[in-house]
């Protein structure tokens, strides 16, 4: 997240076409020849929950780490649909993911901070739970935390899709959250 601004930006540069070229060029497994070839990330099929870290804390020079403590902004819907594997895009039941969870880590290294976490029950109330401490929230004020992890689940699918259901012995919360009446 250092050169991102937002989530979709750091997907899109996650999940950008990469040239293996110079020193970093691939080695065939079968005749060891090194050669030049390109690599990059997608989708192949879709969670019901998509939980997204991102990486707030760097390694510095001396082995000391470091937090990145900026704004990255993030979606309260967010589309996968182009990162999908070429293919699979229509064949998922559906790519759009609601926000429901935001972890977030005040402190300024790795070794040392807090945890806190928002959350959002399955009457669409956000929560901020600290410790002990519970407390409604709103929307605005999950969307301007310094996000250490977001966690989305799947929308219901559309008419013309298979829908989306939890798998057995998945948690109340899950099953409250994917339920048609949420």
């Amino acid at each position: 997240i250092r050169k991102a601004n937002s989530v979709m930006d750091a997907l899109k540069s996650f999940t950008k076409i990469e040239v293996l070229d110079g020193a970093n060029k691939y080695k065939c497994s079968s005749c060891g020849c090194k050669t030049r070839a390109t690599k990059c990330f997608s989708l192949h099929r879709t969670p019901y929950v998509l939980q997204l870290h991102l990486k707030r804390f760097e390694t510095q020079w001396g082995g000391h780490s470091a937090k990145i403590s900026r704004h990255i902004s993030f979606p309260m819907t967010l589309s996968v649909e182009e990162f999908m594997s070429k293919g699979e895009e229509s064949t998922a039941s559906t790519l759009t993911y609601s926000l429901y969870g935001v972890v977030v880590h005040s402190g300024h290294s790795v070794r040392s901070g807090h945890y806190l976490a928002y959350v959002k029950n399955s009457n669409g109330v956000w929560y901020e739970m600290d410790d002990d401490q519970v407390r409604s929230v709103s929307a605005t004020t999950v969307m301007k935390q310094q996000a250490y992890m977001l966690f989305y689940i799947q929308q219901p699918a559309g008419a013309n899709s298979p829908a989306v259901r939890p798998k057995s012995g998945s948690s109340p919360l899950l099953q409250a959250q994917m339920s048609p009446s949420a």
